[in-house]
């Protein structure tokens, strides 16, 4: 049996749209008849299928003639849809950390169930995005079921105009030690960690991460490497510091494209040197070490390897939720990456090949 998550979320689409529906909690009975099921372990849709719902688990699906329905089962009609599991996205943020107002994040939540999205990860937390987790365990607003990391844990923070992105900076392993404890007190479901991390003040967030038993996410950068987030057992976003492990041992620059390091033009011209014979031990070692990835592939590949024209941006289906405010703050960075710093596409085509053959593995 499948347990439902959350609020019993299930997705039927048809005509290309796609929908939430929303099952009561509790010991209520439901009968999905007649519909296309995609159950997505393996490439086929199973139609006219029947689906039983008892106490928030599927307790039964199959041809309409093979499944019996319960008697108090309430019936919904499938004709003409197809069920899908909910979709999880497991690196997510809201526009509040880009300076738009904090109204806005129901509607935000709104547009990831348009989507199919019943679970997320929001990968930095604070008391807000809380309060919407809350509201929506409460059934006063609508959502997917949220995953809490912490505020980022950063070394320093040099982009000083940025007052509002949730942020707690570690300079020590003491200031380390009592954040992750406060943030395990205050209910999230792991301590993210970003960029400038100093060495003793990460050892003190994992040892004390696991006295607490709260699990560690995050980014990994060049005083920490590769190597120590493995054997910490941090589960590692962006696929950072891969690359750095792809490095030919007789290179004169230690670090690769990993990071913020991404607009480091000195960075892409290790590229044509990166070694891609060590991504078998490279994938060895993580298989080893039991960490999971979260390698934002597309975001990269659209951003920084393939890129995209203006008309092909405006196309994007989520074009016309991103806020107008963000707009030419995107533009701008977007024209800062591909026409001022100008990443050749040989190096960016095989840095992108090289990311797509380590996920792959």
């Amino acid at each position: 049996m499948i347990r439902i998550l959350g609020m019993m979320l299930f997705i039927l689409a048809v005509s290309g749209n796609i929908y939430a529906l929303q099952l009561a909690d509790g010991g209520n009975i439901y009968a999905i008849k007649d519909v296309n099921v995609i159950p997505m372990d393996r490439e086929v849709v199973l139609n006219h299928q029947t689906v039983i719902i008892e106490a928030g688990k599927i307790n039964d699906f199959g041809s309409e003639n093979k499944v019996r329905i319960p008697k108090n089962a309430q019936i919904i009609n499938g004709q003409g849809k197809y069920l899908m599991p909910g979709l999880i996205d497991m690196h997510a943020h809201f526009f509040y950390e880009q300076g738009v107002d904090p109204k806005y994040i129901p509607q935000e939540l709104k547009v990831m169930l348009a989507n199919g999205i019943t679970t997320v990860r929001i990968m930095n937390g604070c008391k807000l995005y809380q309060d919407a987790k809350n509201q929506i365990a409460g059934k006063k607003i609508i959502g997917p079921e949220l995953f809490m990391a912490s505020p980022q844990f950063v070394g320093e923070w040099p982009w000083k105009n940025d007052t509002i992105s949730p942020k707690q900076i570690v300079t020590n392993a003491g200031e380390a030690e009592e954040a992750v404890r406060r943030y395990k007190r205050e209910g999230y479901d792991e301590i993210k960690i970003t960029f400038f991390m100093r060495k003793p003040a990460y050892d003190a967030i994992i040892k004390t991460a696991a006295e607490e038993h709260i699990k560690v996410t995050g980014h990994i950068g060049h005083s920490v490497k590769l190597p120590a987030a493995l054997a910490a057992g941090q589960q590692i976003e962006h696929l950072d510091e891969f690359m750095e492990m792809l490095l030919p041992d007789t290179s004169p620059i230690k670090y690769s494209v990993s990071g913020t390091d991404i607009w480091n033009k000195r960075a892409w011209q290790t590229v044509p040197y990166l070694d891609e014979s060590k991504i078998p031990a490279l994938i060895k070692m993580v298989k080893d070490a039991g960490v999971y990835l979260s390698p934002t592939n597309y975001f990269f590949k659209v951003n920084f390897g393939l890129g995209q024209t203006d008309q092909e941006i405006k196309n994007s289906p989520d074009y016309q939720f991103i806020p107008a405010q963000l707009l030419s703050e995107r533009a701008d960075n977007r024209d800062y990456y591909w026409n001022q710093i100008k990443i050749d596409e040989q190096k960016r085509l095989r840095w992108y090949w090289l990311r797509k053959k380590i996920v792959k593995g």
